[in-house]
């Protein structure tokens, strides 16, 4: 199994393995240097390794980032002159606990370096470094990986008067992806869709059937849709559809 992550740098320097190691061990990871160089290579306790690839050219999706609510300045993402391809490699265990070694790996590299963003499991977006690692530390202390850096959010104008955020990596974690569309002038639509991945991600066998509905009041009926994925036709997502 092989698990992928990206960090941005702002120069093609190699990483400090001992540095990294050693803030690992913060986030509840346990890593042994075993190699240094352009690839930097670390044993992982508990199973797998990881290895840091140094890219000295800007990370290929820097020129067109994708924009959401808990994305860094897209100006910043293109502004990075290289980028540390992050692979691991037959981790131990399920996705979730997988996913919460590469975030406490990823939040290592950011505090050694002090690299401007990181991608994880799901991709998308390039995280705030601060939100990673205050998430990281969160992950560490309650054994859990938390929705925002489980999944990625990316939000789109839809029309003139609309809106939408997209949520990307429900799926992979065993439930449904999200897309949540709505009045540019409405209120509430990101915690409402914050509200909803969240229940989708706690409960990820759980599956709502299509025509019923749900709201923020008692009053408020939203209907469950399930249509193409607008970024990928080829799967399906939860589309509902606010301030209608």
């Amino acid at each position: 199994m092989i698990d992928l992550a990206a960090v941005l740098l702002t120069h093609p320097q190699p990483p400090d393995a001992v540095a990294i190691a050693t803030a690992a061990a913060r986030y509840g990871v346990s890593l042994r240097v075993v190699g240094t160089g352009d690839v930097t290579s670390f044993d992982v306790e508990g199973g797998g390794d990881v290895h840091l690839g140094l890219m000295p050219a800007p990370h290929p999706a820097a020129a067109e980032p994708a924009f959401g609510p808990l994305a860094i300045d897209p100006a910043l993402i293109r502004d990075s002159r290289a980028h540390l391809l992050v692979t691991g490699r037959s981790l131990a265990g399920d996705t979730q606990q997988r996913d919460r070694v590469m975030l406490g790996i990823v939040a290592a590299i950011l505090e050694a370096t002090g690299a401007p963003s990181a991608s994880l499991a799901p991709g998308v977006i390039f995280h705030r470094p601060g939100l990673v690692i205050d998430f990281a530390k969160l992950a560490a202390e309650s054994g859990e990986l938390p929705f925002e850096v489980a999944v990625d959010i990316t939000s789109a104008r839809e029309s003139e008067d609309r809106m939408s955020f997209l949520t990307h990596g429900l799926e992979r974690h065993g439930s449904e992806d999200v897309y949540v569309t709505a009045s540019v002038n409405g209120r509430g639509a990101l915690d409402f869709l914050f509200g909803v991945g969240r229940w989708f991600y706690t409960q990820p066998e759980m599956r709502l059937p299509t025509g019923d509905t749900l709201g923020r009041s008692e009053t408020e009926r939203v209907t469950i849709q399930r249509v193409p994925n607008p970024v990928d036709p080829t799967r399906t997502v939860v589309r509902l559809d606010l301030d209608v």
